[in-house]
């Protein structure tokens, strides 16, 4: 027989589910932001820099171009909208065919596809904002400072981390208003005004990620 010594589950709404499965699991955290701290990665704050933009796995078209129409009033020459993709394993083949419909709205929304884990990193820090339904996109941004409008993905695991991290929880889906809201939290995030992880919370998180190993 086979048996699990350590559950550690990264965000705490896979915890209580796990809990109320009966099943005795750790608090944890997902590793990037101890990847991010290990190799230095630097944490700007770039209000000047691009619009960023992610698919994400749960992202339908009319979701895709509600987020185009959210970003579109506030892309000009001098901050253009970039959308950001590039894994070196198991990219996400869902991307180009969100990007494509973003553009039906946003022609000038660009393409960028990082080709190392170091080059996606970089262009996370030097944006301004990212609207992101990935996971992953979402902890980058938050560790490097960069402020985020969440979208949901398809299980409550971006609810989890953004409640972890003291972001603004994603949009509802379905929500009608779902581009003015993106566009309002991209102008907060421009002026300032949106919340960003702090110290004590990436000093937490960078622990909690540290019971992955518990035991080994």
């Amino acid at each position: 027989m086979r048996t699990l010594d350590l559950v550690a589950s990264r965000e705490i709404n896979s915890t209580a589910n796990l809990k109320r499965l009966g099943i005795d699991a750790v608090q944890s955290f997902d590793c990037l932001p101890r990847f991010i701290d290990r190799y230095a990665v630097a944490r700007t704050v770039s209000p000047d820099g691009p619009i960023l933009v992610s698919g994400g796995v749960a992202l339908n078209e009319q979701q895709c171009k509600g987020i185009a129409e959210g970003v579109a009033p506030l892309v000009s020459k001098q901050r253009p909208a970039i959308f950001i993709t590039g894994a070196k394993t198991n990219p996400a083949v869902e991307d180009k065919k969100q990007y494509e419909l973003m553009c039906s709205i946003l022609p000038a929304l660009q393409f960028s596809e990082a080709a190392t884990v170091g080059e996606w990193l970089e262009i996370i820090s030097a944006g301004s904002v990212l609207v992101s339904g990935r996971f992953h996109h979402t902890i980058a941004a938050a560790s490097l400072l960069t402020p985020v409008v969440c979208l949901p993905s398809n299980t409550m695991k971006i609810e989890g981390i953004c409640s972890m991290l003291g972001l603004n929880a994603p949009i509802p889906v379905g929500l009608e208003s779902r581009s003015n809201i993106i566009t309002r939290g991209i102008t907060q995030a421009l002026d300032g005004d949106s919340p960003t992880i702090s110290s004590d919370t990436l000093t937490e998180i960078l622990a909690l990620g540290e019971r992955n190993f518990d035991d080994l």
